[in-house]
């Protein structure tokens, strides 16, 4: 049995806080209000930036784990399971509080949540999903030459070519898509299966972060204040500031290594265990849609505060969002345990196991 990786865990958790810190700058309006060239603009930007990598981050992390783990179709019902709890219950709620604001469209979106796109990751990964047994025959019966080939062709068309062209050419939505998601699991699993390869540079390696963050940054301010002529040349916006940007790639990478092959102290073995699985309803319960609405602009006076205050309001915010559906979800898990769920859900191994072996 292959011993837990925590510092996996521990990226898993600060990925989602991350997320969270995205969602705030974005969503909540900050990035839009601040000055250009202010020191807010730079202060609001360097943290949108350093947190862009945490999505690819994560799908990182699936590939990573999912390589030598058993594939079980009860986990992905299990996590359908806990997104239509969110859903139907937040949907619940807001027709309690605010009868008004909840239509029919809100109840099929609560009952479909894939089909309806609620939440673009999660479907994404639902159909990736499926063909997961296939990537993990695809890592371990080819070559490391094979392997290196092709998670070389995966960067340079998926990742360096759109970003020149400033176009999405093969259609992954800028990493908003199944097939960015599945690009990014191979990647996490060729560095799972050859992560000797990888360890003598685990130190040096976490140095490619802030250069990409610096790279990226620049970029931004120079078409921020550039004249429009010379803007025009950039088609729409910032073209390293997608999933997909060769920055955002190298800087989720050099992280994955770092933490990868971080050494974690035995007190926070425990801490780290108890938190990570409650990370993903971080994204669930804030990335809903009623509660995305009422985030909207929310915290746009934050762009008025002084750097510091702006700074501390924001991983504040983010760590009470974060607390908050972390205990949520406690709640749910116990709800969970109480009605057995994850056994029940574990009978569907055992049937398709048997279908399989008739």
């Amino acid at each position: 049995m292959q011993e837990r990786n925590y510092g996996i865990d521990f990226l898993r958790i600060i990925s989602m806080f991350m997320i969270v810190i995205l969602h705030i700058l974005g969503n909540g309006g900050i990035l839009a209000s601040v000055q250009i060239g202010s020191s807010n603009y730079h202060l609001a930007w360097i943290l949108e930036i350093a947190s862009y990598c945490a999505v690819n981050c994560y799908a990182l992390i699936s590939g990573y784990v999912g390589i030598y783990s058993v594939h079980k179709y009860s986990n992905i019902f299990y996590l359908w399971l806990q997104v239509i709890f969110y859903t139907l219950s937040i949907t619940l709620l807001f027709n309690i509080l605010s009868p008004s604001s909840v239509t029919i469209s809100s109840w099929l979106n609560a009952l479909f949540p894939i089909s309806r796109k609620q939440y673009w990751y999660f479907t994404a990964y639902f159909c990736m999903f499926f063909f997961i047994p296939y990537f993990t025959v695809l890592l371990n019966n080819l070559s490391k030459k094979e392997l290196t080939t092709l998670c070389l062709t995966i960067l340079i068309m998926l990742c360096v070519l759109p970003t020149f062209a400033q176009d999405d050419i093969f259609q992954t939505s800028y990493g908003y898509s199944f097939l960015w998601l599945s690009s990014l699991y191979i990647l996490g699993g060729y560095i799972r299966k050859y992560t000797s390869s990888f360890t003598r540079i685990r130190h040096k390696i976490i140095m490619v972060y802030p250069l990409c963050i610096f790279i990226t940054w620049f970029m931004q301010y120079m078409i921020d204040t550039s004249p429009s002529d010379i803007t025009a040349i950039f088609k729409s916006g910032n073209p390293l500031l997608s999933y997909t940007s060769p920055t955002i790639f190298l800087s989720a990478f050099s992280l994955f290594l770092f933490f990868s092959n971080m050494n974690i102290r035995p007190f926070m073995k425990k801490l780290i265990k108890f938190i990570a699985p409650l990370s993903f309803s971080v994204y669930l319960i804030h990335t809903q849609p009623f509660f995305w609405n009422k985030m909207t602009n929310l915290f746009v006076p934050y762009a008025s505060f002084s750097p510091l205050k702006l700074g501390v309001s924001i991983f504040s915010t983010a760590l009470f969002i974060y607390i908050s559906c972390s205990s949520i979800d406690f709640i749910r898990n116990l709800i969970f345990r109480l009605l057995h769920i994850r056994s029940a859900t574990q009978k569907i191994d055992t049937y398709i196991t048997r279908r399989l072996n008739q």
